[in-house]
């Protein structure tokens, strides 16, 4: 049963990636928009693209960079919350005493050699 579901979702993987190979080769064989005109509606003015024509162009996202608006996307992180008590059993304190540390001896040296 395992090996029929992974047989499955291989043929599903390889449909979809025959899709969405078709879909972007049509993208990329669309006419680039040439040109831009401006029209005034009631609500403001509109920006179309134009092909050579002067027919309207539909403008599409780049299938690459389109993948970067995923990172726009703020990705959910649950809350931690800080204990309310902490127990010594399950966190011991070890105490240190600054006054139990060696002082620091000079350590001194002449000139290099070589000056």
């Amino acid at each position: 049963m395992r090996k029929l579901g992974f047989h499955i979702f291989s043929l599903l993987l390889a449909c979809l990636m025959a899709f969405t190979a078709v879909h972007m080769g049509y993208i990329r064989g669309q006419a680039p928009a040439v040109g831009q005109m401006e029209l005034c509606t009631g609500t403001g003015p509109v920006t179309v693209g134009v092909d050579a024509d002067g027919k309207p162009a539909s403008l599409h996202y780049c299938p690459e960079c389109a993948l970067t608006l995923l990172a726009a996307v703020a990705v959910w992180q649950p809350e931690t919350f800080a204990p309310s008590h902490q127990s010594a059993a399950f966190f011991p304190v070890e105490t240190w005493n600054a006054h139990s540390a060696a002082a620091p001896q000079a350590c001194a040296r002449g000139p290099p050699v070589l000056a």
